[in-house]
C-alpha cells in the first residue's frame, strides 16, 4: 500500500520545507518516498542547447536521459488527472507527498490518505491543528501508523513490523 499525502498552501507557506524534512524522516526509517508537484507556470528541467532539450524542441515525444544512477523522463502530456499522473511513478513507493494540485486532490478517484494545510502561521493535519515544528514528526508517525509500522514502536524495540 501507498501511502498518499496531499500537502497544500499558498506560496512560501513552508510546503516545501515541510516535504523536505519529511522525506529526510521517513527515509531514515527505510521507506521509499516519491513527491508529486504542480508546477502552474510550466517547467524548464533542461538547459537550453543541450542535446536533450533540442530533443525536446524538435518535437520528440518523450526524452530519457539516463545518468550512472539517476534517469530523467520528460513527456507531453495532456491528462490533469491525479490518478493517471501516480500511475507514472515508480510502483512500491511507501509514501507519495503531493504539493499542490489544491482543486484536484479532493476528486473522489484519488485515494490521499491525509491531507495538510498549511500557512506561514498554521499546519493542519487531517483538519486538526498542529505546530510548525512538531508537524515533521506528526507527518512522519501518521505516515507510519498507515503502514503499520509506528515510529514510537520502532524507536522502543528496534524492530520495524
Amino acid at each position: 500500500m501507498t501511502v498518499i499525502v496531499a500537502i497544500q498552501g499558498p506560496s512560501g507557506s513552508g510546503k516545501t520545507t515541510l516535504i523536505e524534512e519529511v522525506i529526510a524522516r521517513l527515509r531514515a526509517r527505510g521507506l521509499s518516498v516519491g513527491v508529486m508537484k504542480h508546477a502552474h507556470d510550466g517547467l524548464t528541467l533542461d538547459r537550453r542547447g543541450k542535446d536533450s532539450q533540442r530533443f525536446w524542441i524538435a518535437g520528440a515525444q518523450a526524452v530519457l536521459v539516463a545518468g550512472p544512477d539517476e534517469l530523467f523522463v520528460r513527456q507531453r502530456c495532456s491528462s490533469s488527472n491525479l490518478a493517471e499522473l501516480l500511475g507514472l511513478l515508480p510502483q512500491g513507493l511507501d509514501c507519495v507527498l503531493i504539493e499542490g494540485f489544491a482543486q484536484r486532490v479532493a476528486a473522489p478517484d484519488l485515494p490521499t490518505s491525509m491531507r495538510v494545510d498549511i500557512t506561514p502561521g498554521l499546519v493542519r493535519l487531517n483538519g486538526q491543528p498542529v505546530a510548525r515544528e512538531e508537524a515533521a514528526a506528526a507527518l512522519e508517525e501518521e505516515v507510519g501508523r498507515c503502514l503499520n509500522r509506528s515510529p514510537v514502536a520502532e524507536r522502543r524495540t528496534g524492530i520495524r513490523p
